[in-house]
């Protein structure tokens, strides 16, 4: 694929000066001219000019000065440069100052030394405009995963609605009642990091759209390669030192940094460390010599931001999609009561993830899986055992002690033990806990039909369910035969 040709554009009122540039320069680049302002405006708008040379002695439109401002305002990505006759005119002056310009010329010039001149310009041209890209590709990416979570949050949200009105007769409906609490505390952790992260994004992007362009500006030759070189390095940094690395590579920059006279050197490394910057930084060590260094550093230390910034919104959206997944899994309700082949370890797994806000603060939970084939049954009714189960765990533990899950082959059957650190059922009741409409919690709290539907799913799986309890370990072992007729 060719390189763009580099566009530059003289614009002056007198045809001699026009002629003469164009006749230099032509060889070297696709140099477009202009004798007024008006055919100037009509080049910048028709092609992607990246130099913009005028005339100091501009007799129209304010003057060169004048409209070099202009263009500052309209095509804020044109390099600039004034043509004067005197390199202390006010001219050249003014134009520092209110045009910003990057290249003054004086007549008579050397035509190789500002052939290389307006060369270094189209370079730092196209570096601006990568990095401009770049800032806009990061913001699509943020606002492609922002709509993204919204679109599946809402899908989430209207699925339980939905499945809230098919239970809102059954003992499923309390315990939807329960999960959608537990779940929209689980979702708004992460959608809060990703408003928070994508705030900072914004914060970000101001002052490195503001430092980027005069600091390129600024820098020449190799410095420029390398700067760019660097940025791109904290933008595809995934390193994670240990402390250890952390102390060792510290030292190393510290000395590096010494050796070539740079100032702060200890407070530099410490910077870069804590970007997680280290390996092949002895690369770029030079540019923190050159008067621009401050400037360096802190862009570098805002696209490092940038990264993690976007790690977080990563990590947040990566979380949600999980609990989404979860309550999706938990939410389906099968329309004919086929049976499939069942994981069971994902199966469990889903409701563990949609309970995570209960069981995150003072229970330890013991999986063991051994590997088992899948089983014959239906999803959605299997996750309202394990809801079941692990709910009651969970409040007769108090939310404080151990649930230990496992998951064994006992041929015909597949077991799952679930387990709690709970004070044990009395055993004058023990035999009771399956009857319909029995129950020991407070009023409110149960309606007596949690382990009778429990039963009544495990049966309908041609399995059994029965519980061990002691003072201080409490355990449901459900069984599920390998067979189904449905299947055969």
């Amino acid at each position: 694929m060719s390189q763009t040709p580099n566009l530059v554009l003289f614009i002056s009122d007198d045809v001699t000066q026009l002629n003469a540039f164009e006749t230099d320069f032509n060889r070297s680049f696709a140099v477009r001219t202009a004798a007024t302002a008006r055919e100037a405006r009509d080049i910048l708008q028709r092609e992607p000019i990246q130099v913009v040379l005028v005339d100091a002695g501009l007799k129209h439109d304010g003057g060169g000065v004048g409209f070099l401002q202009e263009i500052q305002r309209t095509f804020p990505l044109c390099i600039r440069a004034i043509l004067a006759t005197d390199s202390s005119s006010d001219d050249v002056l003014k134009a520092l100052n209110t045009a910003h310009i990057q290249l003054y010329l004086v007549r008579p010039y050397d035509v190789n030394v500002v052939r290389e001149e307006l060369e270094v310009l189209c370079r730092n041209h196209r570096t601006i405009e990568e990095a401009y890209r770049k800032t806009d590709a990061a913001e699509d990416d943020i606002r492609s995963q922002l709509t993204k979570a919204k679109i599946d949050l809402g899908s989430a949200y209207q699925e339980l609605k939905a499945t809230q009105y098919q239970l809102i007769v059954s003992e499923k409906m309390a315990a939807l009642g329960q999960l959608v609490a537990n779940v929209g505390h689980e979702i708004n952790t992460p959608v809060t990091a990703i408003k928070s992260s994508s705030q900072t994004l914004g914060k970000l992007l101001r002052p490195l759209v503001k430092d980027l362009p005069p600091l390129v500006r600024d820098l020449q030759g190799q410095y420029v390669d390398q700067f760019y070189q660097l940025m791109q390095m904290a933008a595809n940094n995934e390193t994670s030192l240990t402390t250890r690395e952390e102390r060792i590579f510290r030292r190393q920059l510290e000395e590096k940094f010494t050796q070539l006279g740079v100032e702060n050197a200890e407070d530099l490394a410490k910077a870069f460390i804590e970007m997680q910057l280290a390996e092949g930084m002895d690369s770029y060590a030079e540019l923190f010599t050159l008067p621009q260094s401050e400037g360096i550093v802190n862009v570098v230390k805002l696209i490092a931001q940038l990264k993690g910034a976007l790690v977080n919104i990563n990590v947040a959206a990566e979380k949600t999609t999980k609990i989404i997944m979860a309550l999706k899994s938990y939410s389906y309700v099968s329309k004919d009561d086929k049976f499939e082949p069942v994981i069971l370890d994902q199966n469990i797994q889903a409701i563990l993830t949609i309970y995570h806000n209960l069981l995150k603060h003072g229970i330890q939970v013991i999986k063991t899986y051994t590997e088992v084939p899948p089983v014959p049954g239906i999803p959605d009714q299997l996750g309202q055992v394990w809801a079941n189960l692990i709910h009651n765990a969970i409040q007769a533990m108090k939310g404080s002690g151990t649930l230990t899950i496992e998951v064994k082959l006992d041929d015909p059957y597949v077991v799952v033990y679930i387990s709690d650190s709970g004070p044990g059922i009395p055993p004058e009741i023990v035999n009771r806990i399956f009857e319909p409409f029995f129950t020991t919690k407070d009023h409110g709290e149960g309606s007596g039909l949690g382990l009778d539907i429990c039963r009544r799913i495990v049966e309908r799986h041609r399995g059994k369910i029965s519980v061990d309890s002691v003072p201080g370990r409490t355990t449901f072992a459900v069984y599920l035969p390998l067979d189904q007729p449905e299947l055969g």
